[in-house]
Parts: structure tokens; C-alpha cells; sequence
């Protein structure tokens, strides 16, 4: 197998995570949803995707990484990108803390406007020669139907086919 193919496929586990974690929110919390509680759907994201981590036998080879909210910081020193030199915090990270071993990161909103800034920030936080070198972004729209995913591999928007 190449690598390529080793990516992808790691890509696939990553995203089905989000996905998965999604579909419990929307089932289990689509009150939130509803009333466009956009913090405590974070929250609750947060909360899945950790449980998700740490308890199920599908994503076992992710043990270890912590699922993060409005994290600032790159190791020990405050995140900051050219297009945000006053700091920032994305909404949702899956890392190790206090390392550079950065596997997704999330942007949450209610409704699709005020995207730019995020999708700006997911080719930043996603390109892999940048600082931070997340394994793949996301920008979420979560909608009253279903949510709406972008996803983000080095720098750039990616469709992958998830068979699941």
C-alpha cells in the first residue's frame, strides 16, 4: 500500500468520527439544535466525540487525544495565524496537549453566513506546512435538517466518499 492510500484512509477514520459524533447530537440533543444554541452544541459535540474516543472499540487507534474547546494555545505559546495576530480559538480540537500532534479541528455555526473567516482559518490550521498541521478541518453549519461539512486537507477543500 502507499502512502496516499494510508492517508486516505486515516482521513476516512477522522471524518467518519465527526460524522458519527454528529449524528448522536442530532439525535440525542436536536433541542439544541433547534433553538440555535451554538454553544451548547459545542459542548455537547465535545463531550460526544471524547466519549467516542475513549470508549469505542472503532476508534481505538485515537486513545489518547483529547477533544478541546476554544483551545489557544500551539504547545505553550499562544496560537496565532497571519490573518489572526491577536490570537484565536477554533471551536472544537482533537490533539495532544502540549504537543504539535494536531488531528482535527472544528468550526461550528448555526447558519451558513460568516463562513469566510472560518474557512480562511481551516486552510491555515490545515496546511501542512503551516505551524499547526491538522490532519483535517471542518466547517460545520449545523442546520435544522442536517448538518452541512466542509472538509479541509492541507490547505484546501477535500471530498472524500465515505462508504459507511
Amino acid at each position: 500500500m502507499n502512502d496516499n492510500y494510508n492517508f486516505e484512509i486515516y482521513i476516512l477514520k477522522l471524518q467518519d468520527l465527526i460524522e458519527d459524533s454528529l449524528n448522536i447530537l442530532y439525535r440525542d440533543d436536536y433541542d439544541l439544535i433547534r433553538d440555535k444554541q451554538e454553544l451548547a452544541c459545542a459542548a455537547r459535540l465535545l463531550f460526544i466525540m471524547q466519549n467516542r474516543i475513549g470508549n469505542s472499540e472503532k476508534y481505538k487507534s485515537l486513545k489518547g487525544y483529547s477533544v478541546d474547546s476554544e483551545y489557544r494555545l500551539l504547545g505553550k505559546r499562544r496560537k496565532l495565524l497571519p490573518s489572526r495576530l491577536n490570537g484565536f480559538r477554533p471551536d472544537l480540537i482533537v490533539h495532544k496537549r502540549y504537543h504539535n500532534d494536531n488531528l482535527i479541528v472544528l468550526e461550528l455555526k448555526m447558519c451558513s453566513k460568516r463562513l469566510y473567516e472560518d474557512r480562511i482559518k481551516l486552510r491555515d490550521l490545515t496546511n501542512h506546512n503551516g505551524d499547526y498541521k491538522y490532519k483535517l478541518g471542518a466547517s460545520i453549519v449545523l442546520s435544522i435538517d442536517n448538518p452541512l461539512i466542509e472538509y479541509y486537507v492541507d490547505g484546501r477543500i477535500m471530498r472524500f466518499q465515505n462508504e459507511n
